[in-house]
């Protein structure tokens, strides 16, 4: 496994750090993890975009973690209602990382997604 293979997300709400980690060194799926204040609330493996909730001690939380067509997250976002707040790209140690998103499409093949999910 490769680091690259991994992307780690982070953001703090309401008291709480929302982190995420994809793996994708499956070559067909991605695990996705969700983890609040350290903890882990919710694990997935999919091959398209996910959502995940978890429980936060102000609420539950949702995360919508998108990838790319020939993979890659494109897009980490906290769900609140209709709002979507980006997380940080950060580092496997929590560091704001200088890797950019990979938005290399024109968002419309995760509108399609996002219509199936």
């Amino acid at each position: 496994m490769a680091d690259s293979d991994f992307s780690y997300f982070r953001i703090d709400h309401a008291g709480s750090t929302v982190e995420v980690e994809t793996d994708e060194s499956a070559i067909v799926s991605a695990t996705v993890r969700l983890k609040v204040d350290g903890r882990l609330v919710a694990e997935s493996s999919t091959m398209l975009n996910t959502r995940l909730s978890g429980s936060t001690p102000a609420g539950e939380v949702t995360v919508k973690v998108a990838f790319g067509f020939f993979g890659g997250v494109t897009k980490c976002v906290l769900v609140l209602g209709r709002k979507e707040l980006p997380m940080d790209r950060v580092d496997r140690e929590g560091r704001k990382s200088r890797e950019k998103d990979r938005d290399d499409d024109d968002g419309e093949f995760e509108e399609i997604l996002d219509a199936i999910i």
